[in-house]
């Protein structure tokens, strides 16, 4: 998935930019799929800003013995009857969708901060 948009209740879009900062590893290792194998990998973000509500996440895929392009995405946030923290991939090949990746920094953001996802799109 190259965009996804989550719709999140009960935190502001202040309270998850300020969490999304410096480097970070994205949670436990997960298996991806590539030229038909699968590898356990381990995501490493590092965010810089993009203006006041939105971050460029540069993606560094590891996997012992193997080597990944890393990938590029947009993180927005919009405030209005639900805050929707938007997620856009910017380059790379598409090893990681723009859902995963959105769901995998929502859960490094609930273990710091109490909200609900109310709806996921995809495109």
């Amino acid at each position: 998935m190259k965009e996804a948009l989550f719709a999140i209740k009960g935190v502001t879009c202040e309270e998850l930019m300020e969490l999304l900062n410096g480097t970070w590893s994205a949670g436990e290792e997960f298996l991806l799929k590539t030229a038909g194998y699968f590898y356990p990998v381990r995501l490493e973000l590092r965010f810089t800003p993009l203006g006041d509500s939105c971050r460029v996440v540069h993606v560094k895929i590891k996997s012992s013995g193997r080597r990944f392009w890393g990938e590029t995405f947009v993180v927005c946030c919009q405030e209005g009857e639900r805050t929707l923290l938007k997620v856009l991939r910017g380059r790379g090949v598409g090893r990681i969708g723009a859902d995963n990746l959105g769901y995998r920094i929502l859960e490094f953001l609930r273990s710091r901060l109490e909200f609900t996802i109310e709806e996921v799109s995809v495109f």
